[in-house]
């Protein structure tokens, strides 16, 4: 039987010295569940990933509680230590063993996929892409959070990515997914969080937001227009 966990952040408040960013985000993700926090560039998105994971770059409040442990104060070290595990935008891990070698240490995400397959599939991004998450699972985490995973990449590398997601899931990891692909996370996440303004303007089960014109407006920045 599957552990199950769960991230609770709760009145999350984060940002940059004394600039905040993030204003009183509440969010959960459980074992085995894939959430998305989608909104267009400087939502504070990525600010959230990273104030969960421990980088809160000032002194801000909010509770972030991990299978009972509080976390709204640990380092990134103590955070990974409980079993939640960052991936930053743009960690391109690429050292000195080559990309079978280090998938290998990492690499269960792809066990349905033969490697010669892999090698056809994707390109250099995507590799180095998929061995930072590699590399991120040898830490055995129980919580994944991912920024921007498919950014820059083509799209038949990103529905690799994105199997990986839906493999982690189904091994009962919780994956807290940022990404700029509105359209492919509401068609592939269990939950969807819009953010708007430091914010989470709309919340649900994917299902119930694909074609919501409010998450559009939302993610296109129309509701800031005059009407």
């Amino acid at each position: 039987m599957i552990e199950t966990s769960v991230l609770t952040v709760s009145d999350l408040h984060a940002g940059y010295g004394d600039m905040e960013v993030v204003s009183g985000v509440d969010l959960t993700v459980h074992s085995g569940e894939l959430v998305a926090l989608v909104g267009r560039n400087g939502a504070g998105k990525s600010t959230t990933l990273h104030a969960i994971a421990g980088e809160r770059f000032g002194k801000f409040p909010g509770e972030v509680i991990f299978d009972g442990v509080d976390l709204s104060h640990a380092n990134p070290g103590e955070t990974v230590k409980a079993g939640v595990v960052l991936v930053p935008e743009g960690h391109r891990v690429f050292g000195e063993l080559t990309v079978l070698e280090n998938l290998r240490l990492g690499g269960y995400p792809w066990r349905r996929k033969r490697r010669a397959q892999i090698g056809e599939d994707v390109d250099r991004g995507g590799q180095q892409q998929m061995l930072a998450i590699g590399q991120a699972l040898v830490a055995s985490p129980r919580m994944l959070l991912l920024d921007e995973p498919s950014s820059g990449l083509a799209p038949s590398v990103v529905d690799i990515i994105y199997d990986a997601m839906l493999a982690m899931r189904s091994d009962g990891i919780g994956v807290l997914v940022v990404d700029q692909d509105v359209e492919r996370t509401l068609n592939t996440c269990d939950v969807v969080n819009v953010m708007n303004r430091g914010k989470i303007a709309l919340s649900g089960p994917a299902a119930s937001l694909v074609g919501n014109e409010e998450v559009a407006n939302i993610v296109r920045g129309f509701e800031d227009m005059p009407g």
